[in-house]
């Protein structure tokens, strides 16, 4: 399977130690690639691996817990957890970042009935709390091949430490690239503004701020068959600089990837409760619109938020096929899955939001299923993909 995008963000791979990682392969089994490097082991290695083998089932929930608990938002639901189920605090180690604690969580809770608890409940705390996994996607003027990668990447980290250095985001920049099949993935390890937060070091008393430069890492792929670039970044003011540079580095046009709107809601609008009911996405139950933003044709915004929008546009009496439909919230059942619903929230013309990363795929055949999410129709084009065509 393919990994959502947000799994191959390096600065991520590199925030667990080594050790930690040979403690999780060892829990959930070692990627094939990995096993002749278990005492070598680098954090290119892993990141490499995640890209190229089958990972088990439990390393994809490791995975998953890295990213959705490994954040200072999830170490605090961690840490309130464990206080209302009396969980002693040193059950897991303390002094360490937040992806390593809530990786050790994950490894805990395999042996122990109270961690276990503590790790369920988390999840569905950040669940709850609406912390989406964002991505932008934008279409190509048409369907090309890509040559060259290593060049390709050689000017990408050329444009991305320029453009730091210009907008005080610091001077260290790292790229890595990989071809899968026609699909393209660019890692991109970047520093950041400058941060100087009030903290205590340890071994002193005295508080003092520390000035240091964190590091992003945003992942951008481009699928050649369909021409279409999807930018995962951290920080939303880098989505337009990887559109206009993508299109740069590819193909010498800036704007080639300004194509028609990835994301459109009119289905939404002209079939209503049966554009979600009527999916044919195997491994999806029931899929509720629970909020909307409409603009209607007098330039009003209205903002819905319901349990069912269409029986509340019902109830009030509106005409939702006047106007446009800008934003619209899902709240998705994966059979088997969870007893948590999915969000899925989408912005058009080009962003999509979920809440939970592992089940990104099967999302997208739903988007695609209803079309709310564009599969553009290209005339067939000559494509050699063998390795030796790709430089």
């Amino acid at each position: 399977m393919r990994l959502p995008l947000t799994y191959l963000d390096g600065a991520v791979v590199e925030e667990v130690p080594l050790d930690l990682w040979r403690e999780t392969f060892e829990a959930v089994g070692w990627p094939d690639t990995l096993l002749a490097k278990r005492k070598t082991l680098e954090h290119s290695d892993v990141l490499d691996a995640l890209h190229k083998d089958e990972l088990s089932s439990g390393l994809l929930l490791a995975l998953e817990t890295l990213h959705s608990l490994g954040t200072e938002a999830g170490r605090e639901a961690i840490a309130s957890t464990m206080s209302e189920r009396r969980v002693p605090v040193d059950a897991l180690h303390t002094d360490i970042g937040a992806r390593e604690f809530a990786l050790r969580l994950y490894l805990g809770q395999l042996a122990d009935a109270s961690l276990a608890d503590v790790f369920a409940r988390a999840q569905t705390h950040m669940q709850e709390g609406g912390r989406h996994w964002r991505y932008n996607e934008f279409l190509g003027k048409e369907s090309r091949p890509l040559t060259k990668l290593e060049e390709r990447k050689t000017a990408l980290l050329r444009k991305v430490l320029n453009h730091c250095l210009e907008s005080d985001l610091g001077d260290h920049v790292q790229v890595e690239a990989f071809e899968d099949e026609g699909v393209y993935v660019f890692s991109v390890l970047r520093s950041h503004r400058t941060k100087k937060p009030l903290a205590v070091v340890p071994g002193n008393t005295a508080r003092a701020t520390i000035a240091f430069r964190p590091v992003h890492g945003d992942v951008i792929r481009y699928e050649a068959f369909v021409g279409r670039l999807r930018i995962a970044a951290r920080a939303a003011s880098m989505i337009e600089f990887y559109r206009r540079t993508f299109g740069q580095i590819l193909f010498d046009d800036e704007g080639f990837f300004t194509g028609e709107p990835v994301c459109n809601l009119g289905a939404l609008q002209t079939r209503g409760r049966a554009a979600l009911d009527e999916h044919d996405v195997l491994g999806i139950g029931r899929v509720r619109m629970t909020e909307c933003l409409w603009e209607r044709g007098d330039r009003n915004l209205i903002h819905l938020r319901s349990p069912d929008c269409f029986r509340a546009i019902q109830d009030l009496g509106l005409a939702l096929n006047e106007g446009e439909l800008l934003q619209a919230k899902l709240k998705v059942d994966i059979i088997g899955a969870s007893t948590r619903p999915v969000i899925v929230n989408v912005r058009v013309p080009s962003r999509i939001e979920i809440t939970q990363r592992q089940h990104e795929g099967i999302l997208e055949e739903l988007l695609q299923s209803i079309g709310i999410r564009n599969v553009p129709v290209r005339s067939p084009t000559p494509f050699l993909w063998s390795r030796g065509f790709i430089n």
